[in-house]
């Protein structure tokens, strides 16, 4: 199984689209991302795209993803919100990052003897 082969997993909850796109988003992908939110998308809520399964940001398709968004009659950079550390580099002006706290092994209270927390003295 290729590991970049571009998938989209979608659902919908209280009003919101939730999109998870998976793999290499290159321009084909792209398009198909925002042709699956045209047609999910139903004017209310928000779209929220988990950026945690993307393998790569190709700047290329970055560029096409915020055009489009732009100039879209049916989402709006305001009604996106992006999840995952891909996330700022692919959110069009106007849309929302979730900042995702720092995983540590131990939650932050050092008890844990090679956890960046410990040796830092938290």
């Amino acid at each position: 199984m290729n590991t970049d082969q571009f998938k989209i997993e979608y659902r919908k909850s209280r009003g919101n689209l939730h999109v998870r796109p998976r793999g290499n988003p290159d321009n084909e992908a792209v398009r198909e991302l925002l042709e699956l939110i045209h047609e999910k998308y139903e004017r209310r809520g928000f779209v929220f795209i988990d950026t945690s399964d993307l393998s790569t940001h190709d700047p290329g398709s970055i560029r096409i993803f915020k055009t489009m968004i732009e100039s879209s009659p049916v989402v709006s950079p305001a009604d996106l919100v992006f999840k995952g550390a891909k996330g700022m580099a692919i959110a069009p002006d106007g849309s929302r990052v979730l900042s995702q706290p720092r995983k540590r092994c131990c939650g932050g209270n050092g008890n844990c003897a090679n956890c960046s927390c410990h040796s830092s003295g938290h």
